[in-house]
């Protein structure tokens, strides 16, 4: 799944809902995904 949500998400301009569209689950879902990819990438963390 990890690899849909990312193809989607980049196939659709960066916008949740075609990419969420394209994959046939709810925005929130997809939400919860790319939030889920995020913290398995270490995205979101500031250096100090």
């Amino acid at each position: 799944m990890l690899r849909d949500t990312i193809t989607a998400w980049c196939e659709n301009g960066f916008t949740l809902v075609r990419a969420s569209a394209g994959l046939h689950i709810h925005r929130t879902t997809m939400a919860l995904y790319l939030a889920r990819l995020t913290d398995q990438l270490g995205g979101g963390q500031q250096a100090e």
